[in-house]
């Protein structure tokens, strides 16, 4: 576990160093925070499965400790976005004592739809930390079609 730990930290301290570069090259300023930087740093990747049967494409996604509520789902043009987060606060007072505690836990993940996919009759559903993405196929879209050459 503990060398899984250091090559992300080593990994993400070569991703900040390569976004400060390129960020000079470009002549951008560091105090802008990029949207990705933001997102790699408050997030964590959804593990997903993603499974084609005759019919559709289904997405399952990961998502412990979240809520129904918690959950954004996005379609594009091209992808599904999925956005979960989740804050806790804890406060206690006494006479001697004050404690305060604040949890945060969020996902993101972007996967890229096949072309085949029909992005207007999508569906998902949420059961036990598990979110379910059903996605048909379009009409007609498998059918071959020969082309003469000439």
């Amino acid at each position: 576990m503990v060398w899984k730990e250091t090559i992300r930290d080593e990994m993400r301290r070569i991703q900040r160093q390569m976004d400060r570069l390129f960020s000079n090259f470009w002549n951008t300023s560091d105090n802008k925070t990029n949207f990705l930087d933001k997102l790699s740093s408050n997030y964590r990747k959804a593990k997903a499965d993603f499974i084609e049967t005759e019919n559709e494409f289904i997405l399952e996604i990961e998502l412990p400790g979240i809520e129904k509520e918690d959950i954004k789902l996005d379609i594009t043009d091209s992808s599904i976005e999925l956005k979960a987060e989740k804050k806790k606060e804890k406060e206690e007072k006494t006479k001697e004592s004050y404690s305060y505690a604040r949890s945060y836990t969020g996902f993101y993940r972007s996967i890229d739809l096949p072309i085949e996919a029909d992005k207007e009759n999508i569906d998902a559903s949420y059961k036990n930390g598990i979110l379910t993405v059903h996605i048909p196929f379009k009409k007609n879209i498998k059918q071959k079609k020969e082309v003469k050459v000439k």
